[in-house]
């Protein structure tokens, strides 16, 4: 514990290799993922993903959005555009399969946790 509390939370890479006293060879890489200490995180933390969070936006969004509402306006100089129903549509696909994918990866996560078995053979 002492040895990966200093360890700043987000995704490392591995890298395993073994010599024969001549050649190297890699025989394994992936991914690590440090999560923050429960203890540390502060109260009202967010901790839905990039992904999650703007697609829940964008389904908010879609929920709300009048069919009449105007695409853009001017007022004083100002202009403001707004996505219409069907970007807001392609978007929410495009993070819909991201936030799929990230879920995938979680499950993946958790079969290699400790206590899984993961079988190897040398030949």
């Amino acid at each position: 514990m002492a040895d990966t509390a200093s360890w700043i939370a987000g995704l490392y890479r591995w890298f395993a290799y073994v010599t024969d006293n001549v050649k190297r060879f890699q025989v394994g890489s992936g991914y690590w993922n440090v999560k923050p200490d429960p203890a540390t995180i502060p109260a009202g933390f967010d901790s839905r993903s990039h992904v999650k969070k703007t697609l829940d936006a964008i389904e908010a969004l879609l929920e709300k959005k009048p069919l009449a509402d105007a695409a853009s306006y001017s007022i004083g100089g100002r202009s403001l555009s707004k996505m219409s129903p069907e970007e807001l549509l392609r978007w929410r696909g495009i993070y819909r399969a991201e936030y799929q994918a990230e879920i995938s990866a979680e499950k993946i996560e958790k079969d290699l946790a400790p206590g899984n078995k993961i079988l190897t053979r040398f030949v």
